[in-house]
């Protein structure tokens, strides 16, 4: 130690040097990289535990780094990553870094976020964890559904070709003391799920897409959800930069994603593999049937009134004017557009009185209005119930 780091002091009569260790950096010490606040986007209040982290960001694709961080999860929806910055952002002092955590928790949709930090001139004598934030999670959706009824003379029976339609909602749930009157139901439900997080003002628009029958393809090998690669039959008029529809003629498993990159042989017969812009929201078997996709021209287009993150099913927009059941694409002008099959909340009751909605989300109080040609109904107020996924809502008319 040198002469500077040693301390006099007396103690009982008795003189006393001690030599102190030099303070560790700020930056090789164990402490917290990076945290967050987990919370409920339609309570705002801080999601219970259990909650499931894990590392996010490019910061920590090497095994190396990765390994140098722990996640952490505590009470008040505290999340965060705990580790040695030296070990786990070695070059912070010139280089900015890509980190942030993956949050789950149970009845939520996962939920991902990363910003840069640094770079840090000073370290590793000092570093400051990256403090993310409040990380709103979104309900996973809830599928409304029921039977419609008549109340006759003596009598309650079936009633079919009842209309059911989402008049109005609420964000939040009204109280004793404010009680507003809802929001326009200018809501719309997206299958398969968002691919990516798409802000305010991203553009939905109204858009045919047509397959190319005659240059269809087979998957060679069973594409589970997740995955970023699909093996084909052959790459006949598929390029990079081309959309790519998977299993459109069942809708429960159709999904369109646009290929970054496609190799195989000189012969364009061949097999290929090509590569995904998104990660498959769903398993296909091989066998399944893909084609290259033709996108029409916009036939209506409107635009996201809240932001939505991948895996949303709902989307709430500033109006719903020229949408119609139909095929879209999601586009904010900066992430690679992306196509899905759009659907309205209002279905029709068939013949024994049954009805169901799509998924719904992100909303925690709806109206339900019944139309008949001959019977009528009073609106319905109904509070959804999350958790649950599903949710049954008689309705009786008179």
């Amino acid at each position: 130690m040198s002469e500077t780091t040693r301390v006099p002091f007396v103690d009982a009569g008795v003189h006393y040097i001690v030599a102190p260790d030099d303070l560790i950096p700020e930056g090789m010490r164990s402490s917290a990289i990076t945290y967050a606040r987990v919370i409920d986007e339609l309570t705002m209040t801080p999601v219970s535990l259990p909650i499931t982290v894990t590392p996010a960001g490019t910061a920590f694709d090497a095994p190396s780094t990765r390994g140098a961080v722990n996640p952490r999860a505590v009470d008040g929806g505290v999340v965060g990553l705990v580790g040695t910055p030296s070990r786990a952002l070695p070059a912070l002092a010139a280089t900015g870094y890509d980190v942030g955590v993956s949050a789950r928790a149970p009845g939520y949709v996962p939920r991902r976020v990363t910003q840069t930090i640094g770079p840090i001139v000073t370290f590793p004598a000092s570093f400051t964890p990256l403090d993310l934030g409040d990380l709103e999670l979104h309900r996973e959706p809830v599928m409304l559904f029921g039977r419609t009824l008549v109340r006759t003379a003596g009598a309650i029976d079936k009633l079919d070709t009842a209309t059911i339609r989402i008049s109005g909602i609420w964000r939040s749930a009204p109280t004793l003391t404010v009680s507003p009157p809802p929001a326009p139901a200018d809501i719309v439900a997206m299958d398969p799920p968002l691919y990516a997080p798409r802000p305010v003002a991203t553009a939905v628009r109204r858009r045919a897409l047509t397959p190319d029958i005659p240059n269809e393809k087979r998957l060679t090998r069973a594409a589970v959800a997740g995955a970023t690669e699909v093996f084909l039959s052959d790459r006949k008029a598929l390029a990079a930069g081309d959309l790519l529809g998977i299993d459109e003629s069942d809708p429960s498993r159709a999904e369109w994603v646009k290929v970054q990159t496609i190799v195989g042989s000189t012969n364009i017969s061949e097999p290929a593999v090509a590569t995904l812009e998104f990660a498959l929201a769903r398993g296909h078997s091989a066998g399944a049937r893909a084609h290259p996709t033709t996108v029409g021209g916009a036939l209506a287009t409107q635009a996201l009134s809240l932001d939505a993150i991948a895996g949303d099913t709902t989307l709430l927009l500033g109006n719903l004017a020229g949408l119609t059941p139909f095929t879209v694409e999601v586009d904010d002008g900066v992430t690679v557009p992306e196509y899905h099959a759009l659907s309205l909340y209002e279905t029709v009751s068939d013949l024994d009185g049954q009805w169901r909605m799509p998924p719904i989300s992100r909303v925690v109080q709806v109206t339900l209005t019944g139309t008949h040609a001959m019977f009528t109904i009073p609106i319905r107020t109904v509070s959804v119930e999350y958790p649950r996924r599903e949710q049954r809502i008689d309705l009786t008319f008179s």
